[in-house]
C-alpha cells in the first residue's frame, strides 16, 4: 500500500509553476518557493481537485504571501 501511494503522489503536480507566478504578479523572492510547496500540498492532500480550484488556491496563497 504505501508504495503505491508514493507510484500515486510522485505523479500529482501543480500546473502553476514558478513562471506562472511571476506572471501573476508574485516577485521574485522565497514567497515563490513557498507557495509552490503549499499548492503541491493542497493537491495532494484533496484540497485542489481540479485546474479551477488550483486557480482559486493560487490567488489566496499569492495575496497571503504577498500582502
Amino acid at each position: 500500500i504505501l508504495r503505491q501511494l508514493v507510484e500515486t503522489w510522485r505523479h500529482i503536480h501543480p500546473t502553476i509553476g514558478g513562471n506562472d507566478l511571476i506572471a501573476m504578479g508574485v516577485p521574485r523572492s522565497p514567497a515563490i518557493g513557498q507557495i509552490l510547496h503549499e499548492l503541491r500540498a493542497a493537491w495532494l492532500n484533496g484540497k485542489v481537485t481540479n485546474h479551477d480550484d488550483e486557480q482559486r488556491f493560487t490567488q489566496n496563497l499569492i495575496t497571503q504571501h504577498t500582502a
